[in-house]
């Protein structure tokens, strides 16, 4: 084990990099020592309300304090991404819905859906990474140490070929119900979450881990020897990419 060590905090796509950790420490690969914090159902609820304002678990800020005092990380990996772009874009809604990326304005478009303006899904998207901003806050508040956000992987354009991929048991009755969304509402939604999630970053200056061009295909969808057991998260090779970047940022401190 090197003396070099990084801490991992978030919600559960962080656990690709952990697996993809415990693989090198099996075949005694040569690599950093990586601590794990999941947010949940660690803090539960995260979010609370306090005369109308909504306040992180107080436990959260005390514990990542205590955690890195104790590790002295050479930096901090944000997983605050959680499932913003899983649950609107999985199952199709009773109202089918989709939209027009202003980026990406070519993609294809479900026929039998209502076309809803980009302005109100940027909105909400903007409303549902609320949380992303305080975590990043709340990180920036107890320690200096540099701090990488850390992306959903890419989305899969056919989660039919994962056989029982469960997640979420009210997910699964949906898609039992209404069927699969399209891969490409998949996509935009995944992109336009990317890209809210990159304006977070920026307002708080801190750098999102890029995705690696090996994971996704001339689409942008993830590819398949990425896929884990689930509809949502990567595998220990998706998590391996992204641990190489880890690497090289720690080469660089």
């Amino acid at each position: 084990m090197s003396e070099l060590s990084l801490l991992l905090i978030g919600f559960s796509h962080a656990g690709a990099l952990r697996v993809a950790q415990l693989a090198r420490v099996e075949r005694k690969a040569a690599t950093s020592q990586l601590t794990t914090i999941f947010l949940f159902p660690k803090y539960d609820p995260l979010l609370k309300v306090t005369d109308g304002k909504h306040t992180l678990h107080e436990d959260i800020e005390p514990d990542l304090r205590r955690t890195v005092e104790e590790l002295k990380p050479q930096f901090i990996i944000g997983a605050f991404w959680g499932n913003q772009n899983y649950f609107p874009s999985t199952a199709n809604s009773p109202r089918r819905f989709d939209f027009v990326l202003p980026s990406e304005p070519d993609l294809p478009t479900d026929a039998a859906a209502e076309i809803v303006p980009y302005d109100l899904m940027l909105g909400f998207v903007r409303d549902h990474f609320t949380l992303v901003g305080r975590l990043i806050a709340a990180t920036q508040k107890i320690t200096r140490l540099p701090l990488y956000l850390l992306p959903a992987p890419p989305p899969v354009d056919d989660l039919s070929a994962i056989s029982g991929g469960k997640f979420d048991v009210q997910m699964e009755s949906l898609v039992a119900e209404h069927g699969f969304a399209p891969g490409w509402l998949r996509y935009k939604f995944w992109r336009l979450c990317h890209s809210v999630h990159q304006e977070k970053a920026a307002a708080a200056k801190v750098e999102v881990l890029p995705i690696p061009a090996e994971a996704v295909d001339e689409r942008g969808f993830r590819r398949p020897e990425h896929y884990s057991k689930d509809w949502i998260h990567a595998n220990a090779a998706y998590g391996e990419f992204m641990l190489k970047q880890c690497d090289a940022l720690l080469a660089r401190s």
